[in-house]
């Protein structure tokens, strides 16, 4: 049991050594638009130049969307579903660790419909215990941000994603949309981490307000030793 105990503490801490550039240059392209034409239902077709008509308190054009994630699907009957969460990201998902958001760019969607953001970030702690898990840098496109539109700035604002550069969040992340998987979209749980400190959006977080990072990774140990990933 020691020894097992310290291997899957060598594997939560492995991704911390990684050293990559900061400030990376962001562009957005084709491919990141047909990437997030899927996140907008017919129902929910946001097109610039008609739907955001309205205004936000500051004077900006525009309108607020959220999307509270949903708790995980989990198998069967499970006497702790917060356990067999962490389990399951540890175990399976492509990106679960710390990260620091490096950089954001927003861009207006496929054929003027929906404004988006792509957002840089360095792992720098890995809590995945996958050994072929080599994601050290990976991009996320959410709904929501800022753009300018025909001479005056337009604004989709998202409680789900307000991601600040420089911030530390501990992103969960299952697959990734592109042949290089390292480029994530949706909302995931919007975990922010200041002084050590995790604080999660609200709607369904697998960590209570004010868990700390040393709790919540003794959380996620406690689940492998639990169960190993199979």
């Amino acid at each position: 049991m020691f020894q097992r105990r310290s291997l899957i503490a060598v594997l939560l801490t492995m991704a911390a050594t990684s050293v990559i550039a900061a400030d990376e240059p962001l562009t957005v392209d084709y491919n990141d638009q047909d990437i997030t034409a899927p996140l907008l239902p017919r129902s929910r077709k946001l097109k610039l130049d008609r739907f955001f008509q309205g205004r936000h308190p500051d004077g900006v054009r525009g309108t607020t969307y959220s999307s509270v994630p949903e708790p995980p699907v989990l198998p069967g009957e499970i006497q702790d579903p917060v356990q067999e969460a962490l389990h399951s990201y540890a175990c399976r998902y492509a990106v679960f660790g710390v990260a620091e958001l490096q950089n954001s760019r927003s861009f207006i969607g496929k054929d003027e419909i929906g404004i988006f953001t792509k957002l840089r970030f360095k792992l720098v702690d890995s809590w995945s215990v996958q050994p072929g898990s080599k994601v050290q840098s990976f991009d996320l496109l959410v709904e929501g941000g800022e753009v300018e539109y025909r001479g005056e700035i337009i604004r989709l604002g998202n409680p789900q994603a307000a991601y600040v550069k420089g911030r530390h969040y501990l992103m969960i992340m299952h697959s990734a949309n592109d042949k290089n998987k390292k480029i994530f979209v949706g909302t995931p749980y919007l975990l922010e981490i200041s002084n050590g400190t995790i604080y999660p959006a609200p709607g369904w977080s697998p960590f209570k307000p004010g868990t700390t990072l040393t709790r919540a990774k003794a959380m996620v140990q406690e689940s492998l030793e639990q169960k190993g990933c199979e």
